[in-house]
């Protein structure tokens, strides 16, 4: 009789494996059963496993539902990366959110966080922002659905928009909710690189608009929402450059954004509203409604500085108009040559006069819009409107566009005593352009001095000393 061979059964799998009696590799923990069925690898107190087997901890897979391409390209890893195994990872929490520290965005390897604590935080942050966020990009009633419902779920499909809402989100968080230093920091932290990333998106988006000549309402509102982030970067911050620079930031950004081609503005306008009117009808319809408040509301104490601008464009671009023959300047170093000013779009060139006056239109605009009260963050759009050509202006720190902004910066004062995400900018905006101007061209000019002292009254800092007529009229500028 044929004598029966013994099986070549190892006796060394692990439990689960034995517990179902099935074949297990031994390669683990875990083994290829365990992984498959996500279960807790053991191989129990085996001698042939190793200590450091025995203590490894199970391996967490990234959740199926998160995609590779969602992380953001500054200190998120992707899930490829995760999964490298080069650094072991503990079950996530349930019962609780995790902390800022935990989830803070960093280039270090060992401190990039796993995939889990990253989808809990943009949880936490589309909660902040369907709850309290949204109200900063507006505030009709009207438009809450718009900013509340609508832009979320276009944010799902376009990655320079959710990426921008989660950075003005975490600054929120960072100054309305995070109860240490640490948190607030790591809150910034998250917020630096959303917006990193988010730039970058939103110019790769307004170029491939402009190789098709469309125009598009997200484009714009994410556009806005830059603006007010880097407003409250500065706010909550006070890094990152001085306020002089984030107001040159923002000009910039809306210079390109703004629409090509002729007739830019009103052709932007048009498309605009026709793209809302889709989105949000009741919105569009108010904006078609509602005309811009007149000069006419504000006070003659609020037109004076307006009529200063005015004159101080006057005397730079137009003395023939604004001196009489006998007061001819003769410091030709202060006065520009009237020049086209040069153009991103096509059409008819503007002069210096004529783009210093539309930006100074404007500004008056925006102060009738915070006399009436009825636009709070009406202000804010200021560097929308105020066009490319004074963006560049503004950019190469000519004097007279300096001085518009500061009379902005008074708006962005008052603004910021509403609002959270502008508080303080405008005071700092303020002194650091005053401090520049004394060394510039206009420090020969009355109606300019006059102008960055009252600016600086209305924003609570010291008035200097009052002007001394006797300066200009040596020149022959008084």
């Amino acid at each position: 009789m044929k004598q029966r061979q013994t099986h070549s059964k190892s006796r060394r799998g692990c439990l689960n494996c034995k517990k179902r009696h099935v074949k297990c590799d031994e390669q683990g923990p875990p083994c290829a059963n365990c992984v498959v069925r996500k279960t807790t690898c053991s191989y129990g107190q085996s001698p042939t496993a190793s200590a450091a087997q025995l203590d490894a901890p199970a391996h967490l897979d990234a959740p199926a539902h998160l995609d590779p391409s969602s992380c953001l390209a500054v200190g998120l890893p992707s899930e490829t990366s995760q999964s490298s195994g080069s650094s072991s990872l503990s079950p996530p929490q349930a019962s609780r959110m995790p902390s800022p520290s935990e989830t803070s965005f960093s280039s270090s390897p060992e401190l990039q966080p796993s995939p889990e604590p990253r989808r809990l935080l943009e949880l936490e942050l589309m909660h902040r922002w369907s709850t309290h966020t949204y109200l900063v990009m507006t505030c009709h009633p009207e438009e809450y659905p718009l900013m509340q419902t609508v832009l979320p779920r276009e944010g799902l499909r376009h990655d320079f928009v959710m990426r921008i809402m989660f950075a003005l989100t975490s600054l929120d968080l960072a100054v309305h909710v995070a109860q240490t230093e640490a948190d607030a920091a790591s809150y910034v932290r998250s917020a630096l690189a959303y917006h990193d990333a988010a730039a970058s998106a939103l110019d790769r988006h307004v170029r491939a608009r402009a190789a098709h000549h469309a125009h598009d309402w997200l484009a714009h509102v994410a556009t806005a929402a830059h603006t007010a982030y880097q407003l409250a970067v500065f706010s909550a911050t006070r890094a990152g450059g001085t306020a002089r620079s984030r107001a040159a930031a923002i000009f910039a950004l809306w210079s390109q954004a703004a629409p090509s081609g002729a007739a830019a503005a009103d052709a932007g306008l048009d498309a605009g509203l026709d793209a809302l009117l889709a989105a949000s009808p009741a919105t569009a319809l108010q904006s078609l409604l509602r005309l811009p408040a007149s000069i006419d509301a504000c006070d003659a104490a609020t037109r004076a500085p307006l009529a200063r601008l005015y004159a101080v464009n006057d005397a730079l671009h137009e003395p023939a108009a604004y001196y009489p023959d006998s007061q001819k300047p003769t410091r030709a170093t202060l006065l520009h040559a009237e020049q086209p000013q040069p153009q991103p779009q096509q059409g008819p060139p503007v002069s210096r006069h004529e783009m210093y006056r539309r930006a100074v239109f404007h500004l008056g605009t925006c102060f009738a819009e915070d006399a009436t009260g009825l636009v709070p963050g009406h202000s804010a759009s200021f560097p929308s409107v105020a066009g490319p050509g004074f963006a560049a202006a503004v950019g190469g720190g000519e004097p007279l566009a300096l001085l518009v902004v500061m009379h902005w910066g008074v708006l962005l004062h008052r603004m910021g005593l509403r609002c959270w995400w502008a508080a303080g900018v405008g005071a700092c905006l303020v002194a650091e352009l005053s401090e520049a101007l004394p060394e510039t061209e206009l420090a020969f000019l009355p109606a300019a001095q006059e102008g960055v002292a009252w600016a600086r009254g209305e924003v609570g800092l010291d008035v200097w000393g009052a002007w001394d007529p006797a300066m200009s009229a040596g020149i022959g500028l008084s």
